[in-house]
């Protein structure tokens, strides 16, 4: 396990560079800061590791992997890391392993907050801030981090540069006993020069504002959870591999709505559904790929 605390005395700044000091993880980054960035286990494909954030799977519907290449330590309370095969647990995604990444709470009865700037090589500019705290009752976390980099020339060939801007805010809200809900909103701006001294284009299937809703509540003694997601992609530019049109296409926007619940009998035994695409959204991740419909759930689970 990393813990939010080792990351920052490590000076850790994005989470695929924390999974580069756990044994038996490969990172792949097509780049600079913001790129593609791929995590394989035990050489397995990066599509064989799940990937959860606050215990929802963050992984494409599209492709079965989680792009790292965003993905700034601010926030995190701690990244939990299994390794070999947590199917029997997870499900089919978790062939090579899982990893589990927790944002920070708030705190109740205080108030706790913090400031940090950092510039670096390349242009870097850092800043993040963040403050949590509650009463008796409730407990809130805001937290919000910018970083941009100028970058530098990824091809052999050329001399431009290829930078990255980042923006993230986050919020997690526990308002009464059994009820919370969290909040992020992510601003990506990253662009590329396919031809020397040719202009700047947006990176591809890199939406610049996307962002989850989450809100669960627990009940009847901590024994049945009921659950919502609403995921938000903006829009994003993609390759066209088709003669009769441009080199580049634009990928709408669209929002999904995610429901679901869970109930324990006891101890070893619970029942659990979900509904994932409500609403039925028709809407594309790759160009000329189609996603999945509104599809249904439901299983037990049985611990020994």
């Amino acid at each position: 396990m990393l813990t939010g605390q080792q990351l920052q005395q490590n000076q850790v700044r994005y989470v695929a560079d924390a999974l580069r000091l756990v044994p038996g993880f490969s990172v792949s980054r097509s780049g600079s800061y913001g790129g593609l960035t791929q995590v394989r286990v035990r050489g397995a494909e990066a599509n064989h590791l799940l990937v959860m954030v606050d215990g929802v799977d963050a992984s494409e519907t599209s492709s079965g992997e989680f792009d790292f290449g965003s993905l700034i330590v601010d926030d995190i309370e701690r990244i939990e890391v299994m390794r070999g095969a947590q199917s029997t647990f997870w499900g089919a995604n978790a062939l090579a392993g899982v990893v589990n990444i927790i944002t920070k709470r708030g705190m109740r009865d205080g108030v706790q907050g913090g400031v940090r700037s950092e510039l670096g090589t390349d242009g870097t500019v850092l800043a993040a801030a963040g403050v949590r705290g509650g009463g008796t009752n409730y407990d809130v976390a805001l937290s919000g981090a910018f970083r941009q980099s100028d970058g530098y020339n990824i091809s052999d060939f050329g001399s431009e540069k290829d930078g990255d801007r980042n923006a993230t805010v986050n919020g997690n809200f526990n308002l009464f006993n059994g009820f919370t809900a969290t909040a992020t909103y992510t601003y990506v701006d990253a662009s590329e020069q396919t031809v020397a001294d040719g202009p700047r284009l947006a990176e591809v299937r890199r939406p610049k504002h996307s962002g989850p809703l989450i809100a669960a509540y627990v009940f009847y003694e901590d024994r049945a959870r009921v659950f919502g997601e609403l995921v938000y992609d903006g829009k994003a530019e993609d390759f066209a591999f088709v003669p009769s049109l441009p080199p580049r296409v634009t990928l709408g926007s669209y929002t999904l709505v995610n429901v679901g619940g869970s109930f324990k009998f006891n101890e070893n035994l619970e029942a659990f559904g979900r509904v994932e695409n409500l609403f039925d959204e028709e809407y594309e991740e790759v160009f000329g790929y189609n996603t999945p419909g509104r599809s249904a759930f439901v299983g037990l689970k049985r611990t020994f």
